[in-house]
Parts: C-alpha cells; sequence; structure tokens
C-alpha cells in the first residue's frame, strides 16, 4: 500500500482455521506493546516506507505476516503542463506533471506552489475554484505565455474564483470569461471574502453582456464590469482589458 502524508490505515488480522490466543504488532522490527488484539490502527505522517508486521499464534505455534507501506509527503512544488505525457499525482516533477491546474490543485495543500508551464489552458469543467493558500505561478517569460480560458466558447463560466487569504496568483492571462447573467459579476476574476491576492497578470476579454471594468463590494465604489469582482483581496500590477 502508499499513499501521501498523513496517511491513516486499519490492518485487521482474520484468522483461517484454528483459535489464535495472542496478536503481536510490529512496525520496522518494534513491538507495538499496547497492539495486542485483531486490530491495529495508525496514521503514518512522516514520509518513509514502513514494515508492518503480524505474529499471531495459536498457543503452540506462531505465525508471520507482513506488509509494506510506502508514505511520501506532499511535495512543495506540483507541475501543470498540458503536453505531459505522464500526468501522475501528485504531479511532483515536470515528468509527471498534470495536464488541468485543477487536477495539481485537487493534490495541493496549504504551502504548495503550482508552476504552470507556457501553454493555452482551457478549463477542465467550469470556473476554477482556489480555496486553499497556494502560490499559482506562470512559468512563461510574460503573463501572455500562460493563458487560463474558458472550456469552449459555447460555455458559461469565469475564469478563476478565489476564496482564501494565502493563495497567490502571478504570472497568467486570463482570457475570454463569461457571465450570461447580468446579476453575477467578475468573468475574469472573482476574489471571494476571505481573499486573495493577483499580481502581474493580464486580466483581458472577459464580460457578462457590459463593459469590463472592476467591481467592488463593501467598499464604496461599484461599477457594473464583467472582468473583476472583489470582496477581499488585493491586485497589484495587473493589465485589464
Amino acid at each position: 500500500a502508499s499513499g501521501l502524508t498523513p496517511y491513516p490505515i486499519t490492518f485487521t488480522a482474520e484468522a483461517d482455521g484454528g483459535e489464535v490466543t495472542a496478536y503481536r504488532w510490529f512496525v520496522n522490527g518494534v513491538e507495538l506493546t499496547a497492539e495486542t488484539t485483531a486490530t491495529f490502527a495508525t496514521n503514518f505522517t512522516v514520509a518513509g516506507t514502513y514494515q508492518v508486521t503480524l505474529s499471531v499464534s495459536d498457543g503452540s505455534k506462531d505465525y508471520d505476516a507482513d506488509n509494506t507501506i510506502t508514505v511520501k509527503t506532499y511535495p512543495p512544488i506540483l507541475y501543470v503542463d498540458k503536453n505531459s505525457t505522464n500526468p501522475v499525482a501528485p504531479y511532483e516533477t515536470e515528468v509527471t506533471a498534470a495536464t488541468f491546474l485543477e487536477d495539481a490543485l485537487a493534490a495541493a495543500t496549504d504551502g504548495c506552489e503550482i508552476r504552470i508551464a507556457p501553454e493555452t489552458y482551457p478549463a477542465k469543467s467550469g470556473a476554477i475554484s482556489v480555496g486553499k493558500g497556494v502560490t499559482i505561478r506562470g512559468m512563461g517569460a510574460t503573463p501572455a505565455d500562460v493563458v487560463l480560458t474558458r472550456k469552449n466558447k459555447s460555455t458559461n463560466h469565469r475564469i478563476l474564483t478565489l476564496n482564501h487569504e494565502g493563495c497567490w496568483i502571478t504570472g497568467l492571462t486570463l482570457d475570454n470569461g463569461y457571465l450570461a447573467n447580468q446579476s453575477e459579476h467578475g468573468a475574469g476574476v472573482c476574489i471571494e471574502g476571505r481573499g486573495g491576492a493577483i499580481s502581474n497578470c493580464v486580466i483581458r476579454n472577459n464580460m457578462f453582456g457590459s463593459p469590463n471594468g472592476i467591481q467592488t463590494k463593501g467598499y464604496g465604489s461599484r461599477t457594473a464590469s464583467g472582468t473583476i469582482s472583489m470582496s477581499g483581496g488585493t491586485l497589484w500590477d495587473c493589465v485589464i482589458s
């Protein structure tokens, strides 16, 4: 078995004939003297390879069974590349990069950085929602090299929704979001109340049928806007068109 930290797991012994009179559990050769029943539950929080051994006795003879557990940590850096031919979670190398940002986000935890290779990335299904404290960084020479856009021209959704104070988006182009419902705002990006930050990005060609602009909720000014809606968070060094 294998998994990512923290990795909770429960082992259950089942006797195949005969009566078990004693259970002994070991991890990497060290006996867990408190574990004396047919069930052993633990949570591996440190990366490594663990050999879990069960020794049982029927009163006259001992029997052993081994199980090897491999546990990895979440990588601090995850990779996205539309042209990846071998996407394997948790996308910790450029060779195993995710082909969709959404997949890398699902594997990420707070503190991770997601690096996106230059390409145009249509959304996998709809608006990309970022509710984790991650950095999403375009790896192009300019923001125009890494473009997030609608799934296709017939779909109706914004490009990004941010709702975490630890989230930071940088070096991307957010392009061609569209909201048909004019009561909605922020076809390019919506920053919700928990916040988030956007810098060095191009936010273009996003609309809901009215002129592009910025809508700020709860802070005084408000304009009908197709591009950005902010209930919190910050935005700087961006081009909006």
